[in-house]
């Protein structure tokens, strides 16, 4: 079996800090510095998926797990076991995930204004395949090998294969029985938390339509969205499909969204704003010929005869030509920046970037 113990800060969502949460504690000194942790995303759902983090200064060893060659990136089917310290005594297991994809090296996400996360990862797993536990079942202690011995705990490192003869016959088995007996039990919010619903009464309260108002001014989306899928059903209104896309988009489901948005341009055609939506999520979820497609039809609009405005645009056709290969083509989008702006930032920048590619 594939299976390893990752020790990362604690804290109670890692849903990316928000006010769900608390701040890490433990895990190192830059977490105390900083009151931060990369790993507090670990179980943000993330269209569908989660991506995990846990601080390591090289390569990660996968060839520990059986029938994994030294020449292999990645591999599938690990059972990724996570952990905190909770207090100065004790570490405990806080979820896990099954079913992961483990990489040798990090990898890092596309990064645009929709999210604003640039974020490593060594991991990733199906938000369905993902457990997070209540504080209050967080009792499974796992040791330290400078305590209990070699092979019995974690060590110096932040991450533990656990293929020592103690951990494979006596700690994983124990280790099984507890995250199967409390599967039930997760708190993380799964990509079927925003799926629409079946209402069976359609029309709204007065009461339901100032509690929906309040949750999209207040960023409780989750909250709003039960209320906004009901209202689409009885208006059937552009704008209230838009408001979903929006508020799918901020939960950061974006092909979700994506086809809010798409159902906003069947109600109501083309329309800039829509389309200035779409962009970056197409981008964020790797359709880049989509991504250039909406792009392109920006340029038409009358917003991009601003300089900044089409110096984004061009951007956007670049990056996505990059991450299709076509670097060529990428390079003649930079030069159309070159020939606009007047930026000396971002003239140094697009320099840089051009020549990289070239």
């Amino acid at each position: 079996m594939k299976i390893l113990f990752c020790n990362i800060s604690y804290m109670i969502h890692y849903e990316g800090q928000t006010s769900r949460d608390i701040t890490p504690t433990g895990a190192g000194k830059w977490v105390k510095e900083n009151q931060d942790a990369h790993e507090k995303w670990n179980f943000l759902n993330y269209d569908g998926y989660c991506y995990g983090f846990v601080q390591n200064k090289g390569q990660f060893c996968i060839e520990h797990f059986e029938d994994v060659e030294y020449n292999e990136n990645a591999t599938d089917g690990v059972t990724i076991i996570w952990c905190a310290p909770l207090g100065k005594e004790k570490t405990v297991i806080v979820g896990w995930y099954e079913n992961a994809k483990m990489y040798r090296e990090y990898q890092y996400s596309i990064c645009t204004p929709v999210t604003g996360i640039d974020r490593a990862y060594f991991s990733k797993a199906k938000a369905e395949d993902c457990y997070l536990l209540p504080e209050e079942l967080r009792t499974f202690e796992i040791g330290r090998a400078s305590v209990l011995g070699i092979g019995k705990g974690f060590g110096q490192q932040n991450y533990w294969y656990a293929d020592s003869e103690y951990a494979k016959t006596e700690l994983i088995p124990k280790v099984l029985s507890f995250i199967s007996s409390h599967k039930k039990d997760r708190i993380n919010r799964l990509s079927d938390f925003f799926a629409e619903s079946e209402a069976a009464n359609i029309k709204l309260s007065d009461k339901e339509k100032k509690e929906m108002d309040i949750y999209y001014d207040n960023g409780e989306y989750d909250k709003y969205l039960s209320l906004g899928y009901k209202k689409f059903k009885a208006t059937g209104s552009a704008d209230d499909a838009f408001y979903i896309a929006a508020a799918l988009k901020e939960l950061y489901q974006f092909s979700q969204a994506i086809k809010w948005y798409e159902k906003v341009v069947e109600i109501e055609g083309e329309s800039w704003d829509t389309y200035g939506n779409m962009v970056y999520l197409y981008e964020q979820i790797n359709q880049h010929e989509k991504a250039i497609e909406i792009a392109k039809c920006l340029l038409k609009y009358p917003q991009s005869k601003q300089d900044n405005v089409k110096e984004e645009l061009y951007g956007i056709i670049a990056d996505n030509e990059h991450y299709l290969g076509n670097d060529e083509e990428a390079i003649k989008w930079l030069d159309k920046i070159l020939d606009t702006t007047t930026n000396k930032v971002l003239i140094e920048h697009t320099k840089k970037i051009k020549k990289s590619w070239s």
